[in-house]
């Protein structure tokens, strides 16, 4: 059985050979390679709630790689409730964390500031971590280790694979979402039992891998070629109430996507819902990048009723964007970034909620956090990603890269927060543009990456 089979692997469509609705002068550089993928994980869900998992991969052994896996302990509904847990843990844990003498000033520790440089290695940042990471363990454990023992057998050899070094991990399902970058495992002889053993970021998987969420099937426009010929096409949709937050959240982005060339970047900012229904219902709507940056909330309802609201404060409902994409597909594959405030149930929702109609639209990719992102954090994650990706750093890169950056030039494991949905080789073509900051200090740390090693060019 191949992974084809199991309707795991999906080639990657280019389709290099047709003709480009956006002609330039230039000769574009050779398609890079994907990554190849080194573990395939689907988890599936049956109608009476059971959960089956099954593992596939290079580490697998010569025995010809055969499949691995088997039920869970845990059902459908035990499975939510415990990434739902895990993030509480991240929000209350860390996000609204609160020492003695933070009460008095009025402020959550680690929320003031991006970075937390002058917070590492100290007893509250130490406990706050650990308690991290041990809850991404126990996830981590209650997923692949406690279940049958075709199931324990494979997530003993899932967690040997991603002891021995850097991964490449797509995790299929069309039904369960859970944030697997904020999982863990800890080193070989590690069992994080003790209030006082050690961790480290290198065991969170969205630290040391390339993780991805995808699905069964993908659109037949998909490519991660993007071409930027011309500028690329940003739809900036946004709340400008979020800049009266302190720190701004979006006034950084708008000053360092205004200091670009219009060759580089082709702006169009939409703060009302009129200004997003015109531009959605439009024939000719292009855009290549969706940018999302304002309020949401969810009601009782759950992710039916979850919105979002740009400054009019008109509410955004998936219906909206059900309607307006009915019979008028992302033909142009865009990428879509999720920087929704306001209470973390909004971003554990927003993929059931907006993102998959916007992913059934044709989306090329989806990604956004998994709880509620300080202004601080949020304002400089914004900017960064936008930097790399008009760069030409590929989806998946920059947000690893970020994590990995953040973390250990930061102190701070809030990229570990961030999702992704389908698309990790998705990148703009700006192989013919001069960097636009080639002196920009930058947060994206990818150090001799042994993986981006094997990605070359086709």
């Amino acid at each position: 059985m191949t992974a084809d089979d199991l309707g795991m692997r999906r080639s990657v469509q280019n389709r290099l050979g047709g003709s480009d609705p956006f002609p330039g002068q230039r000769t574009p550089e050779p398609a890079r390679l994907p990554l190849h993928r080194t573990i395939y994980l689907r988890l599936d869900a049956d109608p009476d709630g059971s959960c089956r998992m099954t593992l596939m991969g290079d580490g697998l052994g010569d025995d010809g790689g055969g499949p691995l896996g088997g039920r869970l302990a845990s059902t459908e509904k035990d499975l939510l409730a415990m990434a739902d847990r895990l993030r509480k843990v991240w929000t209350d844990g860390f996000v609204l964390f609160l020492a003695d003498d933070d009460v008095a000033d009025d402020r959550c520790r680690f929320a003031a500031d991006f970075d937390l440089s002058a917070h590492r290695d100290t007893p509250e940042w130490d406990a706050a971590l650990r308690r991290l990471a041990r809850t991404g363990y126990d996830v981590f454990r209650a997923v692949f280790l406690t279940g049958d023992a075709g199931l324990r057998r494979a997530g003993e050899r899932l967690r040997d694979m991603l002891r021995a070094g850097p991964q490449v991990i797509s995790f299929h399902s069309d039904v369960i979402f859970l944030p697997w970058q904020m999982l863990y495992v800890p080193p070989d002889g590690q069992d994080l039992l003790d209030d006082d053993c050690a961790w480290e970021f290198d065991g969170f998987l969205g630290f040391r891998h390339h993780v991805e969420h995808v699905f069964s099937d993908r659109p037949d426009s998909f490519r991660h070629r993007l071409d930027a010929t011309g500028g690329i096409r940003a739809g900036l949709n946004y709340d400008a109430a979020l800049d009266r937050m302190t720190p701004p959240v979006l006034r950084p982005l708008r000053e360092m996507l205004e200091s670009l060339p219009a060759e580089r970047i082709e702006r169009r900012w939409r703060e009302t819902f009129p200004a997003l229904d015109r531009a959605l219902r439009a024939d000719d709507y292009n855009d290549q990048i969706m940018y999302f940056n304002c309020h949401g909330w969810v009601t009782a309802a759950g992710p039916e009723e979850a919105y979002i609201a740009l400054t009019d404060g008109r509410p955004i409902y998936k219906t909206h964007f059900r309607e307006w994409l009915t019979g008028r597909p992302l033909v142009h594959s865009p990428v879509v970034l999720i920087n929704a405030c306001e209470g973390a149930q909004l971003s554990s929702m927003f993929l059931d909620s907006f993102g998959l109609a916007l992913l059934a639209a044709e989306a090329n990719c989806l990604i956004g956090p998994q709880i509620e992102i300080p202004a601080s954090f949020a304002a400089r994650y914004a900017v960064e990603f936008f930097r790399e990706l008009l760069r030409g750093v590929s989806v998946g890169a920059v947000v690893r890269g970020l994590a990995r950056g953040f973390a250990e030039r930061h102190a701070n494991p809030l990229g570990l927060a961030i999702s992704s949905y389908r698309g990790m080789d998705t990148y703009f073509d700006v192989s013919n543009s001069a960097d636009p900051a080639p002196a920009t200090q930058r947060i994206l740390l990818v150090s001799d990456d042994p993986v981006e090693r094997r990605r070359t060019p086709a």
